[in-house]
């Protein structure tokens, strides 16, 4: 460890290990799109702007931001014709969406059971 930094040395250690995980989920995310480091948020939020009468803040809606969360990676890698650093591919990141979509079903249901009661 490095004897000019102060504090607990395992919270070095988690924040180093953080950083390198933040840096492999962005270059999934974003390396090589216009938008930069934050283009994923930027081009999720565009898509959500196209929406304006949804609900985002239902349950719903957080398992749709879920999948585009998803979408977006699988776009930004097949776009930028590149592999995943972090170990999840485009099938990874297809397979989360069938599994998001299959909750949105069963969300959608639980909520028409509440409006119909």
């Amino acid at each position: 460890m490095n004897e000019s930094k102060s504090g607990h040395p395992r919270f070095h250690e988690i924040v180093q290990a953080m950083s390198n995980l933040h840096d492999k989920k962005n270059y999934d995310y974003a390396a090589g799109t216009k938008e930069g480091p934050l283009g994923n948020f930027i081009r999720v939020s565009q898509i959500m702007r196209l929406y304006p009468g949804f609900d985002w803040t239902s349950p719903f809606g957080v398992a749709m931001v879920f999948m585009l969360k998803q979408f977006d990676a699988g776009f930004t890698l097949r776009a930028q014709k590149r592999k995943s650093v972090t170990g999840e591919p485009i099938a990874a990141r297809l397979t989360d969406v069938a599994v998001y979509a299959v909750l949105g079903m069963i969300l959608e249901e639980d909520e028409e059971i509440k409006v119909n009661e």
